[in-house]
């Protein structure tokens, strides 16, 4: 696994490729702050026709602006003509999902469009 970006020891993404298969795993905690800084950096290379696994089982903490993230690079990934898969969340993180309007459900694959 590579370390891909990390923020001040509390956030990091790791990557594991495996053909045209991405495993991105985030650790750590995805609040506001990491959030901000994480869409200001944009550090996830997409690939058309590939297919990207968002891993959350090692978040510590994720608030809404985290779930906003997470969102964001689903549909990067989508727009992008890849597909990407939410697994590894909570039954708390899948609630969270849940109140945030037009959220994407952790375990539901989005197909690209």
């Amino acid at each position: 696994m590579t370390i891909l970006w990390q923020f001040d020891g509390s956030f990091r993404i790791d990557v594991a490729r495996v053909g045209d298969n991405h495993r991105i795993t985030f650790t750590g905690e995805l609040d506001a702050f990491t959030a901000n800084r994480l869409g200001a950096n944009d550090p996830i290379r997409v690939y058309a026709g590939n297919r990207y696994t968002l891993d959350l089982a090692a978040l510590e903490t994720i608030d809404a602006s985290g779930v906003r993230a997470i969102r964001r690079i689903e549909a990067v990934i989508t727009d992008a003509g890849a597909s990407a898969e939410v697994l590894g969340a909570t039954p708390e993180m899948r609630r969270l999902f849940d109140l945030i309007p037009n959220a994407a459900r952790p375990g539901a694959t989005r197909q690209p469009r």
